[in-house]
């Protein structure tokens, strides 16, 4: 028996869009939009991704190979591939603490 994959929390729209209102205030037709944009996660992720690439640049390359290793990366690993994967664990943290708990 597998476990099912866990469902990742993407904390809504980043950005949401209020629909607009005709003069009876209803909703105008359309809304919400089909693609709602950036997601608060992705959000996240990319205000944390430049310092996580800063931050991987001063590593050792033993460690560097190490850490990447640890997040599940085979073969060749680049420093953006890693980074990446830092700045979204990041930001399932601070969605995580958002939410009243920790990850």
């Amino acid at each position: 028996m597998t476990d099912a994959p866990k469902k990742i929390d993407h904390g809504g729209s980043a950005f949401p869009i209020l629909p607009p209102v005709d003069g009876t205030g209803r909703e105008a037709v359309g809304y919400p939009y089909i693609d709602p944009g950036m997601t608060l996660r992705d959000w996240f992720a990319g205000q944390a991704l430049p310092v996580c690439m800063q931050q991987l640049a001063a590593v050792s390359q033993n460690d560097f190979v190490e850490l990447g290793r640890g997040y599940g990366i085979t073969g060749k690993i680049s420093l953006p591939d890693l980074a990446s994967r830092l700045a979204y664990r990041q930001a399932d943290a601070m969605i995580a603490m958002r939410n009243g708990g920790a990850s």
